[in-house]
């Protein structure tokens, strides 16, 4: 009866048990089966029991079933071997099995039993610890912080690879003393005895976050190495079990910084009492409580003594009787409004009796307690006023000039009624005698197609547009066929007064076209020799800092001074600037100072290597601000050839007005772009010309892949130049000429060239350096 429920016992421990408790016989068949078993390997008791155990063995793992069957059959038993088992789905499972033998009631061995547990969660637990303990370290030794965890007694109980390369680094050959097992406590304590203040001030902080009296302790303190000046930060913290981590941070850049910071602030009074343009600071009440020395130079007046220098002095003597009531009011108009800035203008008698035109801004800066002022930032814009004046003399005789040019010229209103036509226009389009001045160019023109009109509201909306041959049907149904160009004109307000259509009726030179074919040899040689010297004429980058010493020099600058990056220039920056141009590329220079973000292009005269000067053209962009550069980029190109072509052109009087409009087009349009790529050509950064060149602004070409806006005829030398360039790291892989498509939906040209800095983790970009050169591809 006992016997009967130890059994019943037995069975149902066997059937409630989490583990799984399976019985073989010798030959490996699975006798019994518990629900455990069902529920860890999926197979149901009838399932299984009759059929191998090894069902449920990887085969790697075959091998142990035979190994086991041995050591049962030697009376042995296995305890908590850890293995590999497979469910019925294919998944495999970790376990700990054990196993014993099983014997009949006369003691002979007949099979096994085995008990397996799933560890699949504890194992998978284990290596994530071992992971993670891995990357802490990992982690801690990737830190740039020399970082050290501290007992109590002083003694070192671990430490990062920084703080152990430092050690090295600073001639200790054995970390016994500083690693590991040294005492940190004994080190400060030989140091302070030794007479090192800073020292004793550590020691004293550590102790401090050890004993609980503060939770953190920080000290910055120098310490120099024999090559270098160098400042640490020392930061305390306290940590578990009552230890400490002490952590010294290498802080050189930021003091370095600071004092850098301290002396530009000096250099920037400089620049500020030095400087062309005025600088004055009004209080609440509009009475100046500062002023730049140079309102002297541009008053002509002696401000140190008389009136003018009473602390009461509003300086509004200075203003003409015509400006006073609009500036006073601009500035009552600034106290009201904080932060903001209002232009100001004002004529003003100067010392000599003249009138100078003075423009300038006034910021509220009351409540900025660095300032606690309105500042005044003004300038002397009479000889800008007079060249404008002078421009708008010279558009009357360029009205002049259309009337009575050999071209066929056009000048039209907002409304596309004419203004003035050149005698050649009248006579091309066999006007005769008809006045059309006033007229609409659809009534004289009413066969004109609702195509060329689109065309014309394009050009009213600032767009220029040019085609080399197009087909005009006239009235009669004759054909002519005409090259074209579009150029919008501007009012002095620089708004959009209309456009001017130049026009030549290339009629003749269509019928002789079949001559032109047979120069196709000759001519396709030259283009060759021009598409050679377009594709090795790449602009010039610079970076200077906000003292205008260079920073970067691109690789090529050689081709523009003759000085190559390794040459010693000595003098500065300005001193490659032409004597006579010096003033105004530094008034330009400090101008960008105050204008972050905005470029602006300036032509000057720079000494090459071999001592001529040549004329060039360079564009700054201030983007000190810009973490990602923190300088004023420069593009700089040879514009010497262009110099010399407009004098040329000037001379050329039945091409004056074609030539004059587009060298001004080429100066005020060709900058240079800047993209950086990564290597799937996804842009991370676009200079600012590239929403001015394509039309597209960031936004919109992050929306889609820049690639697909360039003509298909040229997609495939752009893709195989791009790729080069992801071959060569460092190389320069020239693009040649491609056409890209401009938001407006034409197409323009551009000459690039790829240079792969993936590798620089400086740059980590493939960058792209194009110039928009769609003007001397009309000019071919």
């Amino acid at each position: 009866m006992k016997v009967s429920t130890d059994l019943a016992l037995l069975s149902n421990i066997i059937r409630s048990t989490d583990d799984a408790i399976i019985s073989k016989n010798l030959d490996s068949i699975v006798t019994s089966w518990n629900p455990a078993a069902e529920r860890l390997f999926g197979y149901a008791a009838h399932e299984i029991i009759g059929q191998s155990i090894t069902l449920i063995i990887p085969n790697e793992f075959i091998h142990e079933e035979k190994e086991i069957i041995q050591k049962i059959l030697k009376g042995e038993s296995i305890d908590h071997y850890e293995t590999q088992r497979k469910r019925k789905d294919g998944k495999r499972i970790d376990l700990s099995i054990s196993v014993s033998p099983i014997r009949n009631d006369h003691g002979k061995i007949i099979g096994a039993s085995k008990i397996a547990r799933d560890i699949t969660e504890r194992k998978a637990n284990a290596k994530r610890l071992l992971e993670s303990e891995r990357f802490n370290r990992a982690l801690l030794d990737s830190l740039d912080l020399h970082i050290a965890v501290v007992n109590p007694a002083g003694h070192i109980l671990n430490t990062n690879q920084a703080w152990n390369n430092f050690a090295h680094s600073n001639g200790v050959t054995s970390l016994s003393r500083v690693g590991v097992g040294g005492n940190y406590f004994e080190s400060c304590a030989n140091a302070v005895a030794a007479g090192d203040g800073i020292a004793e001030q550590a020691l004293q902080g550590i102790q401090s976050v050890l004993t609980r009296e503060t939770e953190i302790f920080e000290l910055e303190y120098p310490c120099d190495s024999p090559t270098e000046r160098r400042w640490f930060l020392l930061r305390a913290l306290a940590f578990q079990e009552g230890n400490v981590i002490t952590m010294h941070q290498n802080i050189t850049q930021r003091k370095l910084a600071e004092l850098q910071i301290k002396k530009n602030e000096e250099r920037f009074s400089s620049i500020v009492a030095h400087g062309n343009d005025i600088i004055a600071l009004l209080d609440r009440n509009l009475k100046v409580i500062y002023r730049s020395p140079s309102v002297e130079r541009i008053f002509g007046l002696d401000i140190a003594t008389g009136e003018l220098n009473q602390p009461q002095a509003t300086r509004m003597e200075l203003v003409h009787p015509d400006d006073k009531d609009r500036y006073l009011e601009t500035l009552k108009r600034s106290i009201d409004n904080p932060g903001q800035s209002f232009n100001v203008s004002f004529k003003s008698e100067h010392g000599s009796g003249r009138f100078v035109e003075i423009e300038g801004v006034a910021t509220n800066y009351l409540n900025d307690e660095s300032i606690g002022a309105i500042v005044l930032n003004l300038r002397d814009v009479s000889e800008r006023n007079s060249l404008e004046r002078q421009l708008i003399r010279n558009e009357l005789q360029m009205r002049l000039l259309i009337k009575h040019t050999p071209a066929a010229v056009a000048m039209f209103d907002s409304e596309m009624k004419y203004i003035i036509a050149s005698e050649r226009w009248m006579v091309d389009y066999q006007l005769g005698d008809q006045n059309i001045i006033g007229k609409s160019h659809y009534e004289i023109f009413p066969e004109i197609s609702a195509e060329w009109k689109a065309l014309h509201q394009r050009t009213l909306q600032g767009e220029g547009l040019f085609k080399e041959e197009d087909p005009f049907v006239r009235a009669d149904g004759t054909t002519d066929w005409v090259r074209w160009e579009m150029q919008p004109w501007y009012t002095e307000n620089h708004s959009i007064g209309g456009m001017i259509l130049f026009t030549e009726v290339i009629t003749e030179r269509k019928v002789a076209e079949e001559k032109i074919h047979q120069l196709h040899d000759e001519i396709a040689k030259s283009e060759r020799k021009f598409r050679a010297l377009v594709e090795h004429s790449d602009s010039v980058i610079n970076v200077l800092d906000e003292n205008f010493n260079p920073i970067y020099r691109s690789p090529n600058g050689h081709k523009l001074t003759g000085y190559t990056n390794s040459d010693r220039i000595e003098g500065g920056t300005f001193s490659w600037i032409h004597p006579e141009d010096l003033k105004s590329v530094e008034e330009f220079f400090i101008g960008r100072l105050s204008a972050p973000g905005v470029p602006a292009s300036i032509i000057t005269r720079l000494k090459h290597k071999d001592g001529q000067y040549r004329w060039m053209e360079i564009t700054a962009t201030n983007l000190l601000h810009d973490d990602s550069v923190k300088g004023i980029v420069i593009n700089a190109r040879n514009i010497n050839e262009l110099k010399n072509a407009v004098e040329e052109v000037k001379l050329l009087n039945d091409e004056l007005s074609k030539n004059e409009l587009r060298f001004r087009s080429l100066v005020e349009n060709n900058e240079a772009l800047i993209i950086l790529v990564d290597e799937n050509f996804k842009a991370l950064y676009r200079s600012p010309s590239s929403e001015r060149v394509s039309g597209f602004s960031d936004e919109e070409l992050a929306i889609e892949n820049g690639m697909l806006k360039i003509h298909p005829d040229d997609l495939s030398n752009f893709v195989a130049s791009f790729n080069e360039s992801k071959a060569n790291p460092g190389k320069t892989i020239y693009v040649g000429d491609f056409r890209f498509k401009h938001k407006k939906g034409h197409y323009f040209w551009l000459a690039a060239s790829f240079k792969n800095f993936l590798n620089d983790r400086s740059v980590g970009a493939i960058v792209l350096n194009a110039i928009d050169i769609t003007v001397k591809k009309e000019a071919e």
